[in-house]
């Protein structure tokens, strides 16, 4: 089951090496305190809450913010799919795929997690047909400062950064 941790969606790290496993307050804008109070906060603020911030990321399409937003609205637009069997698919080093198999439909999910183009590679033509006719849904991941249209729309392609969910026929 994927899960985010406190801060996670905005990339927010410990306040310091003493405060390692501590969370710090919640970065909501560039404001004293980050937003969160007009206290101090008792383990710090998280380094670059300057930027790293809610209200920041929000206006930024390629935010990790609006990466984690748009993922999770592509999996509630997919009610079946945690309902599914998981199926890991041994790829390349710097691709993640797998598989939901659910009783009405298949997917065929791919990560990308480099900054280059990549093309699924998985045994068996049965999956390379599947993925000719799919149906494709796909959230892109950028890098601070990229263009988000850099993501593939081509069949068995994962643009960089790209997470791409295939429905396979």
């Amino acid at each position: 089951t994927p899960f985010i941790y406190y801060g996670d969606e905005l990339g927010t790290e410990a306040p310091s090496a003493t405060h390692a496993g501590y969370r710090s307050v919640m970065s909501w804008k560039n404001a004293p305190n980050a937003g969160f109070s007009p206290r101090s906060a008792a383990n710090g603020l998280a380094p670059g809450y300057q930027t790293k911030n809610v209200a920041d990321e929000l206006q930024d399409p390629s935010s990790i913010l609006n990466a984690y937003r748009e993922t999770i609205a592509l999996r509630r637009s997919l009610p079946e799919y945690g309902l599914g069997t998981f199926v890991y698919i041994p790829s390349e080093k710097e691709l993640l795929v797998f598989a939901v198999r659910t009783p009405h439909r298949r997917y065929l999910v791919a990560v990308n997690l480099s900054a280059k183009k990549q093309t699924i590679r998985i045994d068996g033509n049965a999956w390379k047909k599947g993925l000719d006719s799919a149906e494709e849904r796909q959230v892109t991941f950028t890098e601070p400062g990229k263009d988000a249209a850099q993501g593939s729309s081509e069949p068995g392609m994962v643009g960089p950064w790209e997470l791409k969910v295939s429905e396979i026929n």
